[in-house]
Parts: C-alpha cells; structure tokens; sequence
C-alpha cells in the first residue's frame, strides 16, 4: 500500500470517531470515483467525501452527519450514490454536486443491500425483520 492510500485510510478512521480505530463491531465502506472517495460507517451517520489531489474532504458536500444509526451499504450508479441506513431509509447522493437528492422510505428494517440493475433501477433489500427487496427507477431519482 502507498504512502497516499494509508493517509487517506487512516484519515477516513480517525474522522468517524476521533481516535485511530473504529468500535470492533464497526465496518467502514469506500467507493472510489475519479478523483473522489466517499466513505461511510455502520455504527455512524457519518459520510465523507475525500479528494484524492489533495488528500482532504471535498470542498463542497464533503461531510453529511445523519442521525440513522449507521450506514451499511454504498452503491454508485450513473449519476448518484446511494445509501442503505441503519433507520430503515436509501439516502441518494447527487455525484457532481454532492447534493442529498432524496430520502426514500419503504423498508421496517434496516436496509444493509443495494444493487444496481443497469443503468436503469437500483434494488434496496432489508434485513430479517422486514425482508422485502424494494425496486427503485433511479433515472427519476437522480434526474428530479
């Protein structure tokens, strides 16, 4: 691993919680676009956005701190990324902007899948509780 890689995972650590090290029971998810690295915990609301020039959160949009009890899934599509929480709820992304676009609530469980079927739909699936698997048209989503 390059120098770069370990600064930017050591600052994606430090930030979901102040120290070196996240809770044990804590996992952190990425998703590299050019230029950027959006990151996410389960055990906080917290999303960052990290440039990858300057090894430093995005100017715009670079942080969003959601009170959902975590976030367990990050998936991109064309034109956004989206979220599955902990409060049951997909958060979409615009990925230009960094815009929240949209708050979809469907799921009685927390949404821990996401999955992208062409460039068309996203599928959002639940946990044990709930276990319904959700079909989004995301060109809507992201387009209003």
């Amino acid at each position: 691993m390059d120098s770069r890689a370990r600064y930017i995972g050591f600052n994606l650590l430090r930030s979901m919680n102040g120290s070196r090290s996240l809770p044990s029971a804590s996992s952190l998810n990425c998703i590299a676009r050019s230029r950027e690295v959006w990151s996410c915990s389960n055990s906080t609301g917290l999303l960052q956005i990290w440039d990858t020039r300057t090894f430093m959160q995005a100017s715009v949009g670079g942080q969003w701190s959601i009170d959902c009890g975590g976030i367990n899934v990050l998936l991109r599509t064309k034109t956004a990324i989206w979220a599955g929480a902990n409060n049951n709820v997909v958060f979409v992304w615009d990925l230009v902007t960094h815009g929240l676009l949209k708050e979809l609530r469907c799921h009685t469980d927390g949404v821990r899948s996401l999955c992208a079927i062409g460039d068309e739909y996203v599928l959002s699936g639940s946990g044990s509780h709930d276990g319904t698997v959700v079909v989004w048209k995301s060109t809507s989503i992201s387009s209003s």
